[in-house]
């Protein structure tokens, strides 16, 4: 009764989304075309890829740059629908075409960030829902892989261990993070969590991955799993990019781990700081142990930094089920 679910489609480029409560649906035509929203999104990644290079007081030029153009994309997509979404507590986002690459937990109305008011998750379709509520979950137990790349991310092995110490989970670090491990032992997890390097590959995204010690793990090697996870977080860069194909289907490394039975995914808009994740997931977890459900634990962690520019906070998002582990 707290969650509103909002799909998006684009009917002749004209945007559309149906509102969906526990008990009426509506349709909504939006004020904007999917090429107006999409030119602006173009801007907000433009402003996103400047961030990682820029000093600080350039930097609080970009956030108030991003700012302005996360206000024009809510007016365009949440403002008309804003007094429908009163009093709900979650929101549950299907994004369609180019708005699969919109963090739309950082819209902004002005004053706030959408996150600041709902917690926020997403699904590539409204069909999954009920297939990630009810996936097969292992027992208990946490892995924790963390692969530096060679000493490209030095705070991911120490990440993984940190996580796997708190929840008297197992680690594998550096060459012990090895493919054959992973695909041995997945399945006995309820939660998994891989700190390492992520490429996204547009040209070929079953080629996309994760850096492990001997060698990627791809999205079609983990269409190939047999998860039994409640949760699978992915510590590094991109990993929630997808290619969205014919009928808005997703080809990607988020699409590959739900279809290998994960209930609930956290991946990653755009590469992210190293630092930062480290302690956003130390507090995600730590929500977590102190029996937050899913969606309210990356919530909890994200909301310290909402201050900073959403390059250092709003790349994380949850897909699927968002309840207790």
């Amino acid at each position: 009764p707290d969650t509103t679910l909002l799909e998006f489609f684009a009917l002749r480029d004209q945007l559309v989304v149906f509102v969906v409560n526990q008990d009426d649906i509506h349709a909504v035509h939006l004020p904007a075309t999917m090429p107006q929203t999409q030119q602006l999104l173009q801007l907000l990644w433009l402003n996103l890829r400047a961030v990682p290079a820029s000093q600080s007081a350039r930097r609080q030029s970009l956030t108030g740059n991003a700012q302005g153009i996360l206000s024009k994309l809510y007016q365009q997509l949440i403002a008309p629908i804003a007094d429908r979404l009163h009093g709900r507590q979650k929101l549950i986002i299907v994004p369609h075409g180019p708005l699969h690459y919109l963090p739309c937990h950082a819209l902004f109305d002005g004053s706030d960030y959408l996150l600041s008011r709902h917690e926020i998750s997403y699904l590539p379709s409204a069909s999954m829902l009920k297939y990630c509520q009810t996936a097969v979950r292992a027992p208990d137990g946490l892995l924790a892989l963390g692969y530096s790349g060679n000493g490209r991310l030095p705070d991911a092995p120490h990440e993984a261990q940190t996580i796997a110490q708190s929840w008297a989970g197992t680690a594998l670090l550096e060459q012990d993070a090895t493919l054959e491990t992973l695909r041995r032992c997945a399945a006995n997890y309820r939660v998994l969590h891989l700190a390492t390097h992520g490429e996204f590959r547009p040209d070929n995204p079953l080629f996309s991955g994760l850096a492990l010690a001997n060698g990627w793990l791809t999205t079609l090697d983990i269409f190939n799993l047999r998860l039994q996870a409640s949760l699978v977080t992915l510590s590094a860069c991109q990993t929630g990019r997808s290619l969205v194909g014919g009928g808005d289907e997703l080809l990607g490394l988020m699409r590959a781990f739900l279809a290998a039975g994960a209930a609930s995914l956290v991946s990653t808009f755009w590469p992210v700081e190293d630092a930062i994740t480290a302690d956003l997931m130390r507090r995600f977890y730590q929500a977590l142990a102190d029996g937050a459900t899913k969606g309210a634990a990356l919530r909890q962690a994200q909301l310290p930094y909402i201050d900073q520019h959403p390059f250092f906070w709003a790349p994380f998002f949850l897909v699927g089920d968002t309840g207790m582990l």
